[in-house]
């Protein structure tokens, strides 16, 4: 055999290798994009795997709408029920919160029990951060008391929606730590959830700012005193949608 057929030979088996390679690492890639999906949101997952350095500890500010949900007397009804039944339900229940918050490109930040924090406008900038916020919360409204009217035990809702600075980044240690935002603007936006009721969405006044105002019909519930907060807050409550504004 000639040296020219040996080496053609060679490179053609070089290419082959390489390309069984390659596709094995995309096939690593795409799982571990796939694991890590399941418990972040994917936009922090693109943030990971794109970037060239590990991650580290540290934040910036970033103005950004926090929401968080929870359900009402989810605690007692757990009370009642044997385990496995209750992790079904929440489950159930979690399922839908999470698509209405994704369909907006919301990012979850985190479950709480039987609650969710979510981010617009962090990691990724949203000129209509607020807006997208508060048609998340009334599909989850929606879709939560639609559930209610075909299965039981029907669950009710409160959201609090705040926009306003906050820290945005990687806290807790060099060994484990977590995407998140921290601050006043988190610490409100749960307050005005824990002071709702069964399907209420409470607005802040700055939130509702940066609505458009044939977006969304509002009732004002005045300044209120909350707590935590030093100075009184603005807040209204989400009625509905109009026509046209969801999404």
């Amino acid at each position: 055999m000639s040296t020219r057929i040996r080496q053609t030979l060679e490179k053609s088996r070089l290419r082959r290798e390489n390309l069984r390679l390659q596709h094995e690492l995309q096939m690593a890639h795409d799982k571990i994009r796939t694991i890590l999906g399941r418990y972040m949101a994917a936009t922090v997952v693109e943030r990971l795997l794109t970037s060239p350095t590990l991650p580290s500890l540290g934040g910036e500010r970033q103005i950004a709408t926090v929401l968080f949900m929870d359900f009402c007397n989810f605690t007692p009804l757990s009370h009642k029920l044997e385990p496995d039944r209750v992790v079904d339900i929440l489950n159930d229940h979690l399922a839908l919160v999470t698509t209405a918050i994704q369909a907006e490109d919301g990012t979850i930040d985190k479950y709480v029990g039987d609650g969710v924090m979510a981010l617009f406008n962090a990691p990724v900038a949203q000129p209509d951060h607020a807006l997208r916020a508060v048609r998340a919360a009334a599909a989850i409204r929606d879709r939560v008391v639609a559930w209610g009217k075909t299965h039981q035990p029907a669950l009710d809702v409160r959201i609090g929606i705040h926009t306003g600075e906050t820290v945005v980044g990687n806290i807790g240690t060099p060994e484990l730590m977590n995407y998140t935002a921290i601050g006043d603007t988190v610490n409100l936006a749960k307050r005005l959830q824990e002071s709702g009721s069964d399907n209420t969405i409470n607005l802040s006044e700055k939130t509702v700012d940066l609505l458009p105002p044939e977006a969304v019909r509002l009732i004002s519930v005045g300044q209120q005193k909350v707590k935590g907060i030093s100075t009184s807050v603005g807040v209204y409550q989400l009625d509905r949608l109009y026509p046209g504004q969801d999404g």
